[in-house]
């Protein structure tokens, strides 16, 4: 498989190649042993021999495990519904397992985390999220499944053979040219703007310097974003009053934010459910139901609201201005692809997988010249809460920036289609809701995503 690189990337295997030899750990990166392979094999064993929490921690650990920086043992342990002594059969299975069987995948939602937990226990090419991201950030587009993972990660070791060459191979401990890629990765992915500035001088300079415009966010923005309900909690009670009132049912109603009509979401809402999810199977889309989706789901507010306020079908009030235009750009595309379109949103309207995943997957299809990647989450995000109302928000960068920098442990949010980020999001979203939920049983996530656009309207009111 032949698999061409840009000048960029070909330096960047250069530089790594030539500054590794002689630095091997640095900012995000470690090619001494024990490697994370053999880290978490170690642990894996610890861990069939002996099922507690404390050895399933050690064992989803980032050190040991790729994914264990976007899945949180909490959440994985969520997701899994037997008890710890099953989850250590299930890895057992794994390991000892002589071919990869994708139907693990059917068992638990753990997406890309079941194809690293198979192939760090053996030698040969490690499939994860981490290097599926690596082999984007070198201009590659990742295949969907295993075994054409592999078969990437195979030509590239080829390919890394012939730049970068074995760099280990002078060492007390030479590794495995894979954990050499697997590190390769981690660097690629994981280092920040941060890492870049500190190692702007010194021995490492020149392959920090390669790094440019490849940083992810910063380290301290990958835990589990919190809600500061001591801040939160004036909007908070202010929503409940306003949903018991009655007074977002016209724009003449005061309450905490001003004035506003908002129960078209709840009218929306009710329509997706009775009339979209009803005409259609929703996670097996046909492509010649593309269209026809479309138009249902863009169907004008006036055939399910009762008031005249809105001039524009709900989904493009969601959207925004610019959001509307470079929607006909993306309803452009999946009318071009329609066998594409009709998998790709049949798997983002499905649950089997993780929703970083299918973010990911919708993202590879979406993406072009004429829609921004903000835009392209505020379609995503719109489609998903018109769907999943109770588990799903509609995202605008704004109005959230806005309130999460006021109201929870994070200094402010991303821009662009930032898959992780939005999780994460959601997770925190899901804690409103909640809370809401202790005062207003019937609380979904339409109720998060009115406190949060109108947050900005109530400290303005406020003052």
């Amino acid at each position: 498989m032949d698999l061409p690189i840009g000048p960029r990337a070909t330096h960047l295997l250069e530089t790594w190649g030539d500054v590794t030899k002689a630095n091997p750990t640095g900012p995000a990166y470690d090619l001494t042993r024990p490697t994370r392979s053999e880290q978490y094999r170690e642990r894996l064993e610890t861990f069939v021999q002996d099922p507690s929490e404390s050895n399933f921690e050690a064992l989803w650990n980032e050190r040991v495990l790729a994914s264990a920086s976007e899945w949180f043992p909490s959440t994985a342990r969520s997701l899994w519904s037997g008890t710890l002594e099953d989850l250590a059969v299930f890895v057992d299975e794994i390991r000892t397992a002589e071919q990869y069987d994708d139907s693990w995948a059917q068992r638990v939602s753990w997406g890309q985390v079941i194809p690293e937990l198979y192939s760090r226990g053996r030698d040969g090419p490690i499939v994860s999220q981490q290097a599926r991201n690596g082999l984007r950030k070198f201009g590659i587009d990742p295949a969907s499944d295993f075994d054409g993972t592999v078969d990437q990660l195979t030509s590239f070791e080829e390919l890394y053979r012939d730049v970068s060459g074995h760099v280990t191979a002078s060492a007390d401990e030479p590794l495995p040219i894979y954990e050499e890629i697997d590190q390769l990765f981690a660097l690629v992915t994981t280092a920040t703007q941060e890492d870049i500035s500190a190692e702007a001088s010194g021995p490492r300079s020149d392959l920090y310097s390669a790094l440019r415009g490849y940083p992810a966010s910063a380290a301290t923005d990958q835990g589990p974003i919190e809600i500061d309900f001591d801040a939160a909690t004036p909007a908070i009670d202010g929503h409940i009053a306003a949903r018991r009132t009655d007074a977002y049912a016209d724009l003449e109603t005061d309450h905490w934010a001003g004035g506003h009509y908002e129960t078209w979401k709840w009218d929306f809402a009710a329509y997706i459910a009775d009339d979209v999810a009803n005409a259609y199977q929703l996670t097996d889309l046909s492509p010649d139901e593309i269209e026809p989706f479309f138009d249902d789901f863009w169907a004008n507010s006036n055939e399910y609201t009762d008031m005249d306020i809105l001039s524009t079908p709900v989904p493009q009030y969601l959207l925004g201005r610019w959001g509307v235009v470079q929607l006909g750009d993306f309803r452009e595309t999946c009318e071009e692809h329609p066998e594409r379109a009709a998998t790709v949103l049949s798997t983002l309207f499905s649950e089997d997988e993780h929703l970083v995943d299918r973010l990911e997957q919708f993202y590879e299809f979406a993406t072009s010249e004429d829609v921004s990647a903000g835009n392209l989450l505020r379609i995503t995000s719109t489609l998903l809460m018109g769907v999943y109302p109770d588990d799903y928000v509609n995202f605008q960068y704004q109005r959230f920036e806005t309130f999460f920098s006021v109201c929870s442990n994070v200094e402010s949010l991303e821009t662009g289609f930032d898959a992780r980020q939005y999780y994460r999001i959601v997770l925190a979203c899901r804690d409103l809701r909640d809370a809401m939920q202790a005062e207003l049983p019937d609380a979904s996530m339409l109720d998060v995503h009115t406190l949060i656009r109108l947050y900005q309207d109530f400290c303005d009111y406020s003052e």
